[in-house]
């Protein structure tokens, strides 16, 4: 899984490609209040329905949505949005 998951291409905002997956880094000085800082993620859409998987590896923790509605460009931020939210909740 670590050559999976490793990138295998050049960084291009942040955001690098291993065997398909995207692998994002944020910087915490662009996003102070981001506890996520480092995502491996894939994501599609066919025919009416889109989905998503994002892997947060040194927090353990996977989420993944589904939808039967196709093309929804902001799915990955509600994702985040929510990952962001559950994990803040176990930290009190």
């Amino acid at each position: 899984m670590k050559k999976i998951w490793s990138q295998q291409t050049e960084s291009t905002s942040g955001m690098e490609y291993g065997y398909g997956w995207a692998i994002t880094t944020l910087k915490q000085a662009d996003y102070p209040d981001a506890k996520l800082l480092e995502c491996i993620w894939h994501d599609g859409q066919l025919h009416g329905s889109s989905g998503i998987l994002q892997i947060y590896p040194k927090q353990s923790i996977v989420a993944v949505a589904f939808t039967n509605v196709g093309n929804i460009n902001w799915l990955d931020l509600m994702m985040i949005s929510l990952s962001e939210s559950v994990y803040s909740a176990t930290l009190n």
